[in-house]
């Protein structure tokens, strides 16, 4: 499966030659396979045969997920891909206001990237660590961080004692 890609890519933009175009040509092949590409080979499976279930085992999801994704006609995808982007937009305008009201002085601790540098360790590292710690309820987690609760689907996590975090 790689070398068709990379021949493809290639000629979109040649691995010798700007590695940002590169870049730029493998993110437009990536949208347009999962915007485009995805869509017309369902349309095909679906014409060929296939059921729901079959396409949504095929893609990892059930039948009923991939009817919600792939199913109806081109508009009334566009307009379920709509209503989507605007409940993720309202969903972030939510959760800005609750951070922008909140002052962050009255935040206990300090940022997890703060206390990352401060424990000179990688930032996405010491997430990673944190949410381990966080998943097995660890005591280190319990007396390193603060959950603070922004909005109803909105927390933060702030680190209140560096020991600890040290030892996440």
């Amino acid at each position: 499966m790689r070398e068709p890609l990379e021949a493809a890519l290639d000629e979109l933009a040649p691995g010798d030659g700007d590695a940002l175009a590169r870049v730029t040509a493998t993110r437009d092949a990536a949208r347009w396979l999962e915007e485009v590409g995805l869509v017309e080979a369902v349309e095909r499976a679906r014409a060929g045969g296939s059921t729901w279930a079959q396409i949504g085992a095929a893609l990892g999801v059930t039948g009923t997920t991939a009817t919600t994704r792939f199913g109806g006609t081109p508009e009334e995808r566009e307009a379920r891909a709509q209503q989507s982007r605007d409940r993720a937009a309202q969903r972030n305008r939510v959760a800005s206001e609750a951070i922008g009201a909140t002052p962050r002085d009255d935040l206990p601790g300090i940022s997890v990237a703060e206390a990352a540098e401060k424990l000179d360790v990688q930032l996405g590292t010491f997430r990673r660590r944190v949410q381990v710690a966080r998943e097995r309820n660890s005591d280190a987690f319990r007396a390193a961080i603060k959950l603070v609760q922004l909005s109803p689907k909105r927390e933060v996590m702030r680190v209140v004692d560096l020991e600890a975090a040290a030892r996440i």
